[in-house]
């Protein structure tokens, strides 16, 4: 059976995040915006699973910061497209200073490309490169599930920002193409908000009419 889990963000675990696996079996946190372990250490252990990697939506710091903590406790690998690999060790491109702090993780990550598949056990996630929040945002799809999980690049009516250091707003429209042409049964997971689908952002969504 897969598990989804989700520990959603707050003013102190500012992003969404996602734990994905098989009872008994391999998983998968997208994101890490959260300083401590526990919370997934606990799931972890409550499911028998084992954390394979923290699959990294983006790099910005509200996303990542807690990828030390984690890996450290698990040994799980931290994987990022390389576009955005650099944020990980450059306050300025995570957005680390805009939150009055600093950060370089001590992690070397795995990279991935639009159209792999990572594999944990019995999952499997497509990788889906949608510029634009950052250089390598991207998005992971369970495509037998039908889930996504969309970081910052869709949330529920609304899409990420572009005013951020690494943003390029000029493929917006791009990257929601990709998006638009999943199952409108697919549900949408983001890395701030509810959960919506694709369905729901075809119709109320304005970003989608462009």
């Amino acid at each position: 059976m897969k598990i989804q889990q989700e520990f959603p963000g707050s003013h102190s675990n500012l992003s969404n995040a996602y734990l994905y696996g098989q009872e008994g079996g391999e998983a998968f946190l997208i994101d890490c915006g959260f300083s401590s372990a526990e919370p997934v250490l606990r799931h972890l252990e409550k499911h028998g699973m084992r954390l394979k990697g923290i699959l990294l939506t983006h790099g910005h710091y509200d996303h990542i910061r807690g990828i030390d903590a984690i890996s450290e406790a698990t040994g799980a690998k931290v994987y990022i497209h390389p576009s955005d690999a650099v944020c990980l060790s450059d306050s300025r491109l995570s957005s680390a200073i805009l939150f009055g702090t600093e950060f370089s993780s001590k992690q070397v990550p795995l990279t991935f490309q639009d159209g792999d598949a990572l594999k944990a056990g019995e999952i499997s996630l497509r990788v889906i490169h949608t510029p634009f929040h950052s250089e390598g945002s991207c998005c992971f799809l369970d495509e037998e599930a039908k889930l996504l999980f969309s970081g910052d690049t869709l949330f529920r009516f609304s899409i990420g920002r572009t005013d951020l250091a690494g943003s390029q707003a000029r493929y917006v429209s791009q990257s929601l193409e990709k998006l638009r042409a999943l199952d409108p049964s697919t549900k949408v997971l983001p890395g701030h908000g509810r959960a919506t689908s694709i369905a729901a952002e075809e119709a109320y969504n304005p970003y989608f009419d462009r």
